[in-house]
């Protein structure tokens, strides 16, 4: 069983290894990319092998790749929530709230001010380049 036990814990490191391509790989799925499940679940896949493979062979290194499993883990989840946080934008906000009077042409092409947009109601400007 301590044969085993040695493929089960490279195993486990190989797959919290991969867990971080996996979660870049699949960024462009909406929910993945917001939850993190496939990455936390290869992770958390590999930390449990890598502890079941310590508690079989209760050599020193088996222990060191459960630890180093679980740090990993840790440290995404870390970047996770914490890492990637955005900054709060309200001191950028509060000093852009009023834009300057300015006049440029509009989708068609028509002159466009933005005092004469203000008299009928709020305005949202929108910058787009290229095309749409």
């Amino acid at each position: 069983m301590r044969s085993h036990s040695i493929w089960i814990a490279v195993a486990s490191v190989f797959l919290a290894l991969a867990a971080v391509p996996v979660y870049v790989w699949l960024a462009d799925v909406p929910v993945l990319r917001s939850s993190g499940l496939p990455a936390f679940f290869l992770m958390a896949l590999g930390t449990g092998m890598a502890i079941f493979a310590a508690r079989k062979n209760r050599r020193i290194w088996t222990k060191a790749v459960a630890g180093f499993n679980a740090a990993i883990l840790a440290l995404f989840a870390w970047f996770f929530f914490v890492g990637a946080k955005v900054p709060e934008a309200a001191a950028v906000t509060t000093c852009l709230s009023q834009a300057p009077q300015f006049t440029l042409p509009d989708h068609t092409g028509q002159q466009v001010s933005l005092g004469d947009a203000l008299s009928t109601g709020p305005v949202l400007l929108v910058f787009y380049r290229g095309h749409w």
